[in-house]
């Protein structure tokens, strides 16, 4: 028994000095250049046209990113000659229904931002002028991991100006290069076990309580 008892609380004391599992999380950075095109609503009187950006991108999450975008167009005006210069910096949060560990990546997104559509004066012989507006935007798309540092992403969004009530649409594809960080921080280290208590051996002749069949024997004597 007293082998036991000595095995048993040598498997105690190793509980007590294994390290605390380390937990691991990873963030990414993403650089997201892109290009598609933009259908502007008819209030506007301009064309579709060729739009390009780039955005920023930080997943701490994974499955939440934010990120900072922008973007510009030269859209010709649609009654008439001349066009106009847009120019958009915009926020947008990201929720993505996989993990980046997996090859796709779908996910929805909501922002907002502020856009300038400017007239190109050169054009109309006029001075021009400039309308700014603020805009919020609800888009959905999908990432496509070629490796852990290359992905390509296609975009829809949907975009509302505020002051007039314009709707403006956007479709885009671009590509990313990701930045990944790993950290790890020490998980809490697990509660010990109870030390087992040692068998009472009332008049100390090194026989336990509970086998003593003299329990008045002095001690020392078996």
């Amino acid at each position: 028994m007293s082998i036991m008892r000595s095995c048993a609380m040598a498997a105690v004391a190793a509980t007590l000095v294994t390290p605390a599992i380390a937990e691991e999380r990873r963030d990414t950075i993403y650089i997201n250049p892109f290009a598609g095109f933009q259908y502007f609503d008819d209030k506007r009187s301009l064309d579709e046209s060729a739009t390009y950006g780039f955005g920023v991108e930080y997943r701490f999450l994974p499955h939440w990113a934010i990120e900072g975008v922008y973007s510009r167009a030269n859209a010709d005006h649609k009654y008439g000659s001349g066009d106009s210069d847009f120019e958009e910096v915009r926020v947008d949060g990201t929720y993505y229904f996989a993990g980046p560990e997996e090859k796709w990546n779908p996910y929805v997104s909501l922002g907002a931002g502020h856009a300038d559509f400017g007239n190109d004066s050169s054009r109309m012989g006029t001075s021009g002028s400039n309308h700014d507006e603020t805009r919020v935007n609800v888009g959905t798309g999908v990432r496509y991991n070629v490796t852990d540092k290359f992905s390509l992403r296609g975009d829809l969004r949907e975009f509302h100006g505020i002051d007039e009530s314009t709707f403006d649409t956007q479709v885009s594809l671009g590509f990313s290069l990701a930045f990944a960080r790993t950290t790890t921080s020490p998980s809490p280290a697990p509660t010990p076990a109870p030390v087992p208590a040692k068998p009472a051996d009332s008049d100390n002749d090194g026989v336990i309580d509970s086998r003593d069949q003299c329990p008045g024997t002095k001690a020392g004597i078996a």
